[in-house]
């Protein structure tokens, strides 16, 4: 449809904040850098209405750490708190305090991990692996297992030679700051975050 409306020889469509890029092996890069390649292409930049405009807002600073993305256009106006943190001393309390915090809540909520093992089995609540929760928007999202490190999420491989070298794209942690961003742009009403103390993310 976009072709038959642009009369378009060639047309590039793609969203510059996925971290699905990286994953598949190709590059965002050339989104960000198109004209290098094709210097008289035309450009259009889709706006963008979050239902949530302060957690987008988060999500920006969040993607706004990658090198190879657009600064888009938004409206929208600021309504309500959008981040929750939920504390816990050890593993062992993220089911009880999860469960406390979700009988006031009323919507969709959706728990996010980076390994099967971080799910708490909560009758009714769906969870998912954080790489997959693009596919759907859910009113409430609890992100589990933020503990910094090589093994938590987001992780934290800054300079890890091999792995950057291997993507040869931007830095690896990057491709965390991109699937981060799109779990908070997803989320309709707020993020929370299920954080030890003394083990945060210093991402977080």
């Amino acid at each position: 449809k976009i072709k038959d409306i642009t009369q378009a020889n060639l047309l590039f469509l793609g969203d510059d904040w996925q971290s699905i890029y990286l994953n598949s092996g190709t590059n965002p890069k050339y989104i960000k850098n198109i004209k290098k390649y094709y210097p008289n292409i035309k450009i259009t930049l889709l706006p963008y209405n979050p239902v949530n405009y302060k957690l987008y807002e988060i999500a920006r600073l969040v993607i706004g750490k990658t090198n190879n993305y657009y600064d888009k256009k938004v409206t929208g106006t600021s309504n309500g708190s959008s981040i929750g943190v939920v504390y816990v001393k050890d593993k062992n309390e993220i089911k009880d305090k999860i469960v406390n915090k979700i009988k006031d809540l009323t919507g969709s909520i959706t728990l996010l991990g980076r390994y099967a093992s971080d799910n708490p089995n909560i009758p009714d609540v769906k969870f998912a692996l954080i790489n997959d929760s693009k596919t759907y928007n859910s009113d409430y999202t609890f992100i589990i297992n933020t503990e910094k490190g090589l093994c938590g999420y987001p992780n934290e491989l800054i300079n890890n030679v091999i792995l950057n070298k291997i993507i040869e794209i931007e830095p690896a942690i990057y491709n965390e700051y991109r699937s981060l961003a799109n779990v908070i742009r997803n989320t309709n009403k707020k993020v929370y975050l299920v954080v030890n103390e003394e083990c945060t993310s210093k991402i977080f």
